[in-house]
């Protein structure tokens, strides 16, 4: 699993234009936009493109940080989806796909911050992962269930500041119930 996401390029603050057609403006880094803006400076609403292929599709405020609801498309094809708040960082309501997990949560900083779920995006091998993280480091209670060896675990437990803590058991499933098959605990260490 990521505790961060890939690095989010932002669009160039008074990036010279090089040439513009219509809604189309490319600029002397070689970065475009396609879509609305005003003073042919300022970018409202559209598709704005790196050179390395990496694209945002939404809005944007006067100064060129995303807003409101958004999606980047990575080079590697991976999506990030969600409500974007570039003046503060944080991206909310996000569904992160990538080549085999999906991401359900916020980010911040582009570290997985507050509540999450992850999951196999093709559901196989089976792998669910419910709890939360602060700042990138998981942070407070979780459930994790995951196929080993032909069955089905779960392991519960608390993280305090990505270290584990307290308490952690290890279930079988079997038939949908759960069965305990080991307990540990943690002092922080």
């Amino acid at each position: 699993s990521i505790n961060n996401l890939q690095p989010i390029l932002i669009p160039t603050v008074n990036n010279p234009i090089e040439s513009q057609s219509g809604g189309t403006y490319i600029f002397k880094n070689k970065e475009t936009f396609q879509g609305k803006a005003i003073n042919n400076n300022i970018l409202i609403k559209g598709i704005y493109t790196w050179p390395n292929g990496q694209k945002y599709y939404g809005e944007l405020f006067p100064n060129n940080l995303f807003n409101k609801k958004g999606k980047i498309v990575f080079q590697d094809q991976s999506e990030l989806i969600g409500k974007f708040d570039g003046k503060n960082n944080i991206i909310e309501n996000a569904i992160y796909n990538t080549k085999s997990k999906i991401y359900q949560g916020s980010f911040k900083n582009n570290k997985l911050h507050g509540k999450f779920i992850i999951k196999n995006k093709d559901g196989y091998p089976h792998y669910l992962y419910i709890g939360s993280y602060f700042n990138g480091a998981k942070h407070g209670k979780f459930s994790l269930e995951k196929s080993y060896n032909h069955e089905i675990i779960k392991i519960t437990g608390d993280y305090k500041e990505g270290i584990k803590h307290g308490e952690f058991k290890i279930f079988k499933i079997k038939q949908d119930k759960e069965q305990l098959f080991y307990e540990l605990k943690f002092d922080g260490d």
